[in-house]
């Protein structure tokens, strides 16, 4: 085992093309982590607050109103950053 590792480590096109493998890997696994981790946070973060608004005995339809102007506000920000990123 130890012989077909050294010797796949002394020839270079094997080496050029791991290195471009974990170039072009290692950062797009570290995105999906990132991106489920955000997703999941975010979706403790939308139960903790349905958990507090049925706590303070909010009707369902309160609860949605809450939750669609939460999400429109997220929108309008991200829009808002994006805008003063380009046009500034």
């Amino acid at each position: 085992m130890e012989d077909i590792i050294s010797t796949a480590f002394r020839n270079d096109a094997f080496v050029f093309w791991m290195a471009i493998t974990l170039i072009v890997v290692a950062p797009s696994v570290s995105w999906m982590v990132a991106d489920v981790w955000r997703k999941n946070r975010q979706a403790e973060i939308d139960a903790a607050l349905k958990h507090r608004m049925l706590g303070m005995n909010m009707t369902a339809e309160e609860i949605e109103r809450v939750i669609a102007a939460q999400h429109r506000s997220d929108e309008a920000a991200v829009n808002q950053n994006i805008g003063q990123q380009y046009w500034s």
